[in-house]
């Protein structure tokens, strides 16, 4: 368990990804699309390319590099799961720029992804960008939805709830 460097009550996420940021109740698969796996949003991404959205530390990197959890410095447990079901793709069309345990931080490459190949399978590409640690933060996410975004753009805040 990685502890946070501060109490922060609220922590600045950006987008991770370029594209259309939409509810996450929009989701394709209902484990993401009813929020049991946390809050947040889902971007149908532009551009294959994934970067982190806080300073923190990689805490999870699926071995098929389809799916990156960080903890921030502020203790927000973040998922971004790039497309559904591309687990099914063992890892083809993925590469990850970084391993369990790095320190990241905002902007930084995690995983680029070929959005051709995920298609060419028939999967979607879209990905949630979820907060898991939903009982120690609320996600706030910022602007109207579904809008067009870009890397690095704000994207949520993610409030301390005790």
């Amino acid at each position: 368990m990685v502890q946070p460097t501060a109490l922060a009550e609220s922590a600045e996420v950006v987008s991770p990804l370029a594209g259309q940021v939409k509810p996450l109740s929009q989701a394709t698969d209902p484990v993401f699309s009813s929020g049991v796996m946390g809050q947040g949003v889902v971007i149908e991404p532009s551009q294959g390319e994934l970067v982190s959205p806080v300073n923190g530390t990689v805490t999870v990197l699926f071995p098929t590099k389809h799916a990156v959890g960080i903890v921030s410095e502020e203790g927000v447990e973040m998922l971004m799961h790039i497309g559904m079901d591309t687990v099914s793709l063992d890892g083809k069309g993925f590469e990850a720029h970084v391993e369990q345990g790095d320190k990241v931080v905002v902007g930084q490459q995690l995983i680029s992804f070929d959005m051709d190949v995920i298609k060419e399978a028939g999967l979607v590409t879209e990905t949630p960008v979820i907060i898991t640690n939903q009982d120690d933060f609320q996600a706030d996410v910022e602007g109207n939805l579904p809008r067009d975004i870009k890397r690095g753009d704000v994207l949520m805040i993610a409030h301390r709830t005790k």
